[in-house]
Protein backbone atom coordinates (compact mmCIF):
# COMPACT_ATOMS: atom_id res chain seq x y z
CA UNK A 1 0.00 0.00 0.00
CA UNK A 2 2.68 2.42 0.74
CA UNK A 3 4.64 1.65 -2.75
CA UNK A 4 1.00 2.53 -4.20
CA UNK A 5 0.86 5.57 -1.92
CA UNK A 6 4.46 7.08 -3.72
CA UNK A 7 3.59 5.90 -6.86
CA UNK A 8 0.61 8.35 -6.62
CA UNK A 9 2.25 10.64 -5.01
CA UNK A 10 5.31 10.86 -7.69
CA UNK A 11 2.59 10.91 -10.73
CA UNK A 12 0.71 13.95 -8.34
CA UNK A 13 4.28 15.65 -8.18
CA UNK A 14 4.67 14.58 -11.83
CA UNK A 15 1.75 16.20 -12.65
CA UNK A 16 2.19 19.47 -10.28
CA UNK A 17 5.76 19.97 -12.20
CA UNK A 18 3.74 19.36 -16.00
CA UNK A 19 0.82 21.83 -14.90
CA UNK A 20 4.14 24.39 -13.81
CA UNK A 21 4.97 23.97 -17.25
CA UNK A 22 2.10 24.54 -18.75
CA UNK A 23 1.20 27.45 -16.93
CA UNK A 24 4.91 29.00 -17.77
CA UNK A 25 4.21 28.49 -21.53
CA UNK A 26 0.64 30.22 -21.14
CA UNK A 27 2.12 32.73 -18.95
CA UNK A 28 4.86 33.06 -22.17
CA UNK A 29 2.00 32.78 -24.72
CA UNK A 30 0.08 35.56 -22.86
CA UNK A 31 2.86 37.55 -22.82
CA UNK A 32 3.40 37.64 -26.45
CA UNK A 33 0.15 37.89 -27.47
CA UNK A 34 -0.24 41.14 -26.03
CA UNK A 35 3.13 41.91 -27.58
CA UNK A 36 1.39 41.24 -31.20
CA UNK A 37 -1.76 43.00 -30.06
CA UNK A 38 0.52 46.31 -29.41
CA UNK A 39 2.20 45.50 -32.86
CA UNK A 40 -0.98 45.17 -34.67
CA UNK A 41 -2.29 48.33 -32.78
CA UNK A 42 0.85 50.37 -34.26
CA UNK A 43 0.72 48.35 -37.62
CA UNK A 44 -2.89 49.35 -38.00
CA UNK A 45 -2.58 53.12 -37.22
CA UNK A 46 0.69 53.08 -39.63
CA UNK A 47 -1.81 52.24 -42.03
CA UNK A 48 -4.18 55.12 -41.24
CA UNK A 49 -1.44 57.74 -41.57
CA UNK A 50 -0.20 56.31 -44.76
CA UNK A 51 -3.91 56.34 -45.79
CA UNK A 52 -4.36 59.60 -44.89
CA UNK A 53 -0.94 60.54 -46.55
CA UNK A 54 -2.08 58.95 -49.76
CA UNK A 55 -5.88 61.13 -49.50
CA UNK A 56 -3.36 64.40 -49.21
CA UNK A 57 -1.32 63.76 -52.21
CA UNK A 58 -4.19 62.20 -53.82
CA UNK A 59 -5.92 66.05 -53.32
CA UNK A 60 -2.61 67.53 -54.39
CA UNK A 61 -2.09 65.78 -57.40
CA UNK A 62 -5.60 66.48 -58.57
CA UNK A 63 -5.16 69.95 -57.89
CA UNK A 64 -1.85 70.24 -59.97
CA UNK A 65 -3.57 68.67 -62.82
CA UNK A 66 -6.22 70.86 -62.72
CA UNK A 67 -3.41 73.62 -62.11
CA UNK A 68 -2.05 72.40 -65.20
CA UNK A 69 -5.04 71.78 -67.64
CA UNK A 70 -6.07 75.63 -66.60
CA UNK A 71 -2.45 76.56 -67.75
CA UNK A 72 -2.90 74.86 -71.13
CA UNK A 73 -6.22 76.24 -71.75
CA UNK A 74 -5.25 79.61 -70.77
CA UNK A 75 -1.91 79.23 -73.11
CA UNK A 76 -4.09 77.93 -76.02
CA UNK A 77 -6.12 81.04 -75.78
CA UNK A 78 -2.91 83.34 -74.96
CA UNK A 79 -1.50 81.77 -78.54
CA UNK A 80 -5.14 82.55 -80.34
CA UNK A 81 -4.89 86.22 -78.96
CA UNK A 82 -1.04 86.11 -80.17
CA UNK A 83 -2.10 84.80 -83.65
CA UNK A 84 -4.99 87.37 -83.97
CA UNK A 85 -2.48 90.31 -82.96
CA UNK A 86 0.29 89.01 -85.69
CA UNK A 87 -2.51 89.43 -88.09
CA UNK A 88 -3.50 92.60 -87.15
CA UNK A 89 -0.06 93.62 -87.16
CA UNK A 90 0.93 92.02 -90.61
CA UNK A 91 -3.19 93.68 -91.99
CA UNK A 92 -1.56 97.08 -90.21
CA UNK A 93 1.82 96.56 -91.44
CA UNK A 94 0.58 95.82 -95.52
CA UNK A 95 -1.94 99.05 -94.95
CA UNK A 96 1.10 101.54 -94.16
CA UNK A 97 3.28 99.92 -97.08
CA UNK A 98 0.45 100.96 -99.19
CA UNK A 99 -0.09 104.30 -97.39
CA UNK A 100 3.79 104.54 -97.76
CA UNK A 101 3.33 104.63 -101.96
CA UNK A 102 0.28 106.83 -101.81
CA UNK A 103 0.58 110.40 -101.66
CA UNK A 104 -2.14 113.62 -101.70
CA UNK A 105 -1.70 116.77 -103.77
CA UNK A 106 -3.67 118.99 -102.14
CA UNK A 107 -2.23 122.31 -103.55
CA UNK A 108 -1.19 123.87 -106.86
CA UNK A 109 2.26 124.45 -105.85
CA UNK A 110 2.51 121.22 -104.74
CA UNK A 111 1.18 119.79 -108.57
CA UNK A 112 3.41 122.52 -109.50
CA UNK A 113 6.62 121.22 -107.77
CA UNK A 114 5.38 118.02 -108.53
CA UNK A 115 6.27 117.48 -104.97
CA UNK A 116 4.28 114.45 -102.83
CA UNK A 117 2.13 115.39 -100.00
CA UNK A 118 1.43 113.15 -97.17
CA UNK A 119 -1.74 112.94 -94.71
Amino acid sequence: LQSEHDGVILQLKKSDEENERLGALHRENDKQLKQHKLEIKKIEKDVQNLEAIKDQLSHELKVKNDLIRQAEQTSAEQQKVILSLEGDINDQSRHNEKLKNDCLLYTSDAADDLLCVDL
